[in-house]
């Protein structure tokens, strides 16, 4: 069963306009993110209806398992980081630009209702993984000292499902410092 919006374009617009309100919260680094992610998403040929798992996916594979090797703890569930992003009264700007220290304190300071985390329509999943994505892969990037590249990250996916192959996160910290 597939979801279809009223007047989505394009994967890419659909991505950039979820995230459009986070943006002063979380910094301008998410619109190219978002964007970035989108215009993946649409050379693939990846429908709307199959953005949110892959984007869970790819934070759950990918880029949680590069932060664990920094000790850096993220939510097991994609969505949870976004959604407390969207609910803090704080930016990443109040923390000077130090990524690990604003997940830090979403985790620690924000609470959000596990009922309605548990219940997110299609929409909201790919609006907040996406923040959740945008987050975390500046974090890691931060502690690799390289800007991951957003549009990568879906690649990394595609050739994990095809060869199923599952990364670890050295493996990774690995293949992004080479």
């Amino acid at each position: 069963m597939g979801f279809i919006w009223e007047g989505i374009k394009s994967v890419c617009s659909f991505i950039v306009e979820g995230v459009k309100d986070f943006i002063p919260k979380v910094g301008p680094f998410l619109s190219g993110v978002a964007e970035k992610i989108g215009v993946v998403f649409d050379k693939i040929k990846v429908g709307i209806e199959k953005i949110a798992p892959v984007l869970g996916n790819i934070i759950s594979n990918f880029i949680s398992p590069i932060l664990n090797v920094f000790g850096i703890k993220t939510p097991d569930n994609p969505d949870e980081l976004g959604m407390k992003a969207e609910a803090s009264d704080k930016s990443l700007d109040d923390f000077g630009g130090d990524t690990e220290a604003y997940i830090k304190y979403l985790q620690e300071e924000i609470k959000i209702d596990k009922e309605r985390l548990n219940n997110l329509t299609p929409k909201e999943q790919i609006r907040y993984r996406t923040v959740s994505l945008g987050i975390e892969a500046k974090a890691a990037g931060d502690k690799l000292g390289v800007e991951l590249p957003a549009e990568g990250i879906p690649v990394l996916q595609k050739i994990s499902e095809g060869t199923n192959i599952i990364f670890t996160g050295e493996q990774l910290v690995s293949i992004i410092k080479i």
